[in-house]
């Protein structure tokens, strides 16, 4: 009977290594949100796991529209999207985006959940930033990821 029931779960973890693998119910990352796949490296896991992986030789921006997040527009923002970026280069010099800003798969989109920087929004010629103890766990959808 214990050999019969271990038979069983492993036939499941096969099938589900199989299967589960392309259930990601998101769009693939690399063809809608990524503009400049020929410096990022990337790779998919199991169900929604991601790696993109960037040198930080510039400044790679995550782009989100205040319409499609938790964080409320500030009333003094010119535009309709704001930014989250990654330390400056120097720093570091590779960067996964994926796990960097927390990003999860939710109703079909990618979501950025962490903001080590916080994010930034125009105002008048410049940028004001929102600290990231304000928008840490707030989900915002993310439109671009660029650099």
């Amino acid at each position: 009977m214990n050999n019969f029931f271990l038979f069983v779960v492993l036939i499941g973890l096969f099938h589900c290594e199989a299967g589960c693998y392309d259930s990601c119910p998101c769009p693939d990352m690399l063809d809608t949100l990524i503009e400049s796949p020929e410096t990022t490296l990337y790779s998919e896991g199991a169900g929604c796991i991601r790696n993109v992986t960037c040198q930080v030789d510039s400044y790679p921006v995550i782009h989100f529209m205040w319409t499609e997040s938790e964080i409320p527009k500030p009333d003094e923002a010119d535009d309709d999207y704001f930014l989250a970026t990654v330390p400056a280069p120097g720093i570091i010099e590779y960067i996964d985006m994926f796990s960097y800003f927390g990003v999860v798969c939710e109703n079909d989109g990618w979501y950025a959940t962490k903001y080590p920087n916080g994010v930034y929004y125009e105002y008048g010629l410049g940028f004001r930033t929102i600290g990231p103890d304000e928008v840490e766990g707030k989900r915002s959808k993310i439109v671009l990821i660029s650099w």
